[in-house]
């Protein structure tokens, strides 16, 4: 015989631990998590629906890029390769390929996924960014490659390559390595590949997040991270001090609307030490 709370529990277990990572009290942490569902449904549905052609078109379109002449400025003056380092963070699938788009046709880019997409995604993308958005050439998979790959494509130059700087642990390949970090003001573990990969390889990134603010799409980034290790300074304290900036400038779209990022109800997973 089933108990009354027995269906309710494990949802009631996870606010509670949700909510004394973001000290909120349990009810809006559950109207949070509740939202977080919803917010991966309709990211689902786009990945996997087939698209009217001018309705996605005019969905890219709309995303607004706050800093789109300072970044059409830095492609143009800055030619190297660069990784632009991303969150699982509003609509990230779209977003993310829109501001990459951005980049001229001859650069080559790439996007690190966790799994492969589907026809329809690969389509969809093709309705709404032509030739500029992203194909099945250009994606990557994390548990089938390697860091020598990225890193000789890195090396060639003129290569953009996005990846995602947030995922939890086990998810294999570059991501599965974390570091400690300070976050939400406690001792969290974030993947540290992207600030190795960087450093390493002695090309940049740019931290870049797309979030919805009053019914709006939004592409932001930070100021470009410069793979030098500072005087005096290990290899590991750099990869430190870079995935702290990762995690810091995640932080304050975080702190604003939580129940924008992908990973909320995995959130306990990424601290050290658990909340007394």
């Amino acid at each position: 015989m089933k108990l009354p709370c027995e269906s309710t529990c494990p949802q009631q277990n996870q606010a509670a631990a949700i909510s004394r990572y973001l000290r909120e009290p349990i009810h809006r942490v559950e109207t949070k998590v509740q939202r977080n569902s919803l917010l991966l449904k309709q990211l689902e549905f786009r990945r996997t629906s087939s698209a009217n052609p001018i309705q996605i078109r005019q969905y890219c379109q709309s995303f607004e890029i706050e800093q789109e002449k300072e970044y059409l400025d830095l492609l143009a003056q800055d030619k190297r390769s660069r990784i632009l380092a991303s969150y699982h963070f509003g609509d990230y699938v779209y977003g993310t390929n829109t501001l990459a788009s951005l980049e001229q046709v001859k650069r080559e880019k790439y996007v690190l996924s966790q799994s492969p997409g589907g026809d329809v995604y690969f389509d969809n993308l093709r309705k709404a960014l032509g030739e500029l958005g992203a194909s099945r050439s250009s994606e990557l998979i994390y548990s089938a490659t390697s860091a020598s790959r990225l890193s000789a494509l890195l090396r060639k130059g003129n290569c953009t390559l996005v990846l995602f700087c947030d995922l939890p642990q086990g998810f294999g390949g570059i991501s599965n390595a974390t570091t400690n970090v300070k976050f939400l003001n406690r001792v969290a573990r974030f993947p540290m590949g992207p600030a190795l990969l960087a450093l390493s390889n002695r090309v940049p990134l740019m931290p870049v997040i797309n979030f919805r603010d009053c019914k709006r799409n939004k592409i932001r980034f930070s100021r470009q991270i410069e793979p030098v290790l500072k005087l005096d300074e290990s290899l590991q304290i750099g990869v430190n001090r870079i995935t702290q900036q990762l995690v810091s400038f995640f932080e304050l779209f975080f702190k604003r609307y939580p129940e924008q990022w992908r990973y909320l109800q995995l959130l306990p997973n990424y601290f050290e030490q658990k909340p007394g």
